[in-house]
């Protein structure tokens, strides 16, 4: 019996291969269940036998165990083995679903995480964005709340709470858990970045440049391929280029597109 690496029809080509569902077997021509051992080698094998070199030695025909039966087999295949893999992250497999746009199955997946770990701060923050992509932002702001009592200090529960708020036209509860965001994580740049757009949607130029600026500022201390925390892949260059297509001109430095020097 071989593993599924072992498993090769030149290999075992002088063998007569006998499978049970996923497992594969080779037995030597003519034994059967219930049929006396086949002594000896094959003459194929034999042949070939002066160019293998056998890494384990040969063993008498009485030493030779019988083949099972499929029910054995099957029995085998069901007992987990000592050395089998541990069991798949579940939010790693929630993370999977989200990225492919799966949120229904993404929920359902956390749903049973957290039934398990109900203070679990990265399965609490997802459900969030899982639920705000799905446009449920009443429950993704009850989730979020839940992350934010599970760990009050995480700055980027705050700022997913500004961007769900803002979706409900929550302007001012936005800013508020912005300005916390930025408390605990002064180099959060994509909080000061909403808090510019919030300005501007408010009719605030002067503030939003400011916030603007600032964003800048931050962003002279990134590289240009730097991904950006809580922006799901956004680099620093795309936000550079982002800001400077606003074109307001208190806050738009003119910086090459590919340096970032420190500020």
């Amino acid at each position: 019996m071989v593993s599924s690496v072992e498993t090769s029809h030149i290999l075992f080509a002088a063998f007569d291969p006998v499978s049970f569902q996923e497992i594969t077997c080779y037995r030597k021509p003519g034994a059967r269940p219930g049929h006396a051992p086949v002594t000896g080698w094959p003459a194929e094998a034999a042949t070939a036998g002066d160019n293998i070199n056998m890494t384990v030695p040969l063993v008498s025909a009485t030493e030779i165990p019988l083949p099972l039966f499929a029910e054995d087999v099957l029995a085998v295949a069901e007992k987990p083995p000592e050395f089998a893999a541990t069991e798949p992250d579940p939010y790693a497999e929630a993370c999977a679903l989200y990225g492919q746009g799966s949120y229904s199955e993404a929920a359902k997946k956390l749903t049973s995480l957290l039934t398990e770990a109900p203070q679990d701060i990265r399965a609490l923050a997802l459900m969030a964005r899982t639920l705000a992509n799905q446009g449920n932002f009443n429950e993704a702001a009850e989730w979020c709340e839940k992350a934010i009592i599970s760990d009050k200090l995480d700055a980027g529960c705050h700022y997913l709470l500004a961007t769900i708020q803002q979706e409900q036209g929550q302007f001012n509860a936005a800013l508020t858990s912005l300005k916390r965001a930025v408390y605990l994580e002064p180099g959060f740049v994509l909080a000061y970045f909403t808090m510019g757009n919030l300005a501007r949607l408010q009719g605030r130029t002067k503030t939003s440049e400011k916030y603007f600026a600032n964003a800048l500022a931050l962003l002279n201390t990134h590289q240009a391929e730097d991904i950006l925390p809580e922006s799901e892949g956004m680099t620093a260059q795309r936000l550079l280029e982002i800001i400077q297509a606003m074109k307001f001109p208190s806050a738009v430095t003119k910086r090459s597109n590919h340096e970032h020097q420190p500020g």
